[in-house]
């Protein structure tokens, strides 16, 4: 709907209340990078892996980030967490 701004800030909202959600950090970032917001987005799942270290889809999302960034370095690091998420 093109609402960007609007579903940025609902996502925001949402997370103070429930700061454990891995949905709403993943479609923050989802928001963020359809603005154009990459390097924000990036830190918002940075900040939702320091809740919960291991959780491989969040280190896939990042893993794209990173490459569509140019960080390729990062980018292929993470993108080996790839694997239990598509097993």
């Amino acid at each position: 709907m093109g609402l960007l701004d609007e579903s940025i800030l609902c996502y925001e909202i949402a997370i103070t209340i429930d700061a454990k959600n891995v949905k709403l950090y993943s479609n923050l970032a989802r928001s963020l990078t359809e603005k154009g917001c990459i390097n924000t987005a990036i830190e918002v799942l940075n900040k939702y892996l320091e809740l919960d270290p291991n959780n491989a889809f969040i280190h896939h999302d990042l893993s794209l980030l990173y490459l569509s960034n140019g960080n390729f370095l990062n980018g292929w690091f993470e993108y080996e967490w790839r694997i239990p998420c598509f097993k």
